[in-house]
């Protein structure tokens, strides 16, 4: 393993456990949809929110709060598919985390 991916595995377990109210795999999983989401849109798979800044040709960009849910559920139903939403409630998040249906 790279230091870098190390390095960013331990600070997210010391987040974590500073934080207390979320597991690890919760941090885990919100980090890795914040980088997934970034390359979905940087390969165009997720359409950029229109509202949002104009995005410039540099490497560093903001990503709109609809951006990274689009590819929170993206990530969440391309792991877990029709069973996103009960792993996310029970296992991801535990009970402090509960992800509820939209209305």
């Amino acid at each position: 393993m790279p230091p870098a991916a190390k390095d960013h595995i331990d600070r997210i377990f010391v987040i974590a456990q500073r934080d207390g109210r979320y597991s690890p795999d919760a941090f885990f999983f919100v980090s890795e949809a914040i980088s997934q989401t970034v390359q979905w849109i940087k390969d165009g798979s997720i359409k950029p929110n229109d509202a949002g800044p104009t995005r410039g040709s540099g490497e560093e960009f903001h990503v709109s709060g609809r951006e990274l849910l689009t590819g929170f559920e993206r990530l969440a139903r391309e792991r877990w598919g029709m069973m996103a939403m009960p792993v996310l409630n029970r296992s991801v998040c535990a009970s402090r985390f509960a992800v509820e249906k939209a209305p």
